[in-house]
């Protein structure tokens, strides 16, 4: 039981951070101290909302809050710039963090195989780091690195479902 809370909690911060860290860069918030430790703060909460809630809400409607929190944080205390629409960059940013962590996942399994580590902490916090690294390299990327300018808001919705789909 307290392997899967250090699990849970190691797995939960780590996403909801690249998570806001992946917004920022998507709608180019220049991350500096302060916004680091927001950042850190905000994954922080989330996770402790996901440990707290996870025995008494079904997982899949306690994600869907955690995706309106995301937003909810984003706007308030990151991004009050109203130009992006923060539902599309934040369901971007998810799915490039849930894809980056199956890669990881898939990386990890390969190292697994070569090093036989058999602590599931350890197997957790490298997956974590292959992550990190991960999503730090598709940030570097020249059209990330900027911001992606095609999540602007337009006055079009019929746009923004085309992205969505």
């Amino acid at each position: 039981m307290r392997e899967e809370l250090v699990l849970t909690i190691i797995k939960f911060f780590c996403i909801n951070l690249c998570i806001l860290y992946v917004n920022c860069k998507i709608i180019n918030v220049k991350i500096n101290k302060i916004k680091s430790l927001t950042i850190l703060l905000l994954a922080s909460i989330l996770t402790l909302i996901y440990i707290y809630f996870e025995s008494y809400i079904d997982k899949l409607l306690l994600l869907i809050i955690l995706y309106i929190l995301q937003i909810w944080f984003m706007r308030q205390f990151i991004s009050k710039d109203s130009q992006y629409s923060l539902i599309i960059v934040n369901l971007t940013s998810n799915s490039i963090v849930y894809i980056t962590f199956g890669i990881s996942m898939l990386i990890e399994g390969i190292i697994i195989l070569a090093v036989q580590i058999q602590s599931r902490v350890v197997n957790m916090c490298l997956i974590a780091l292959i992550e990190f690294i991960l999503i730090f390299i598709l940030c570097k990327i020249k059209r990330v690195r900027n911001g992606l300018t095609f999540l602007k808001r337009n006055e079009n919705e019929y746009f923004n479902i085309i992205i969505l789909n």
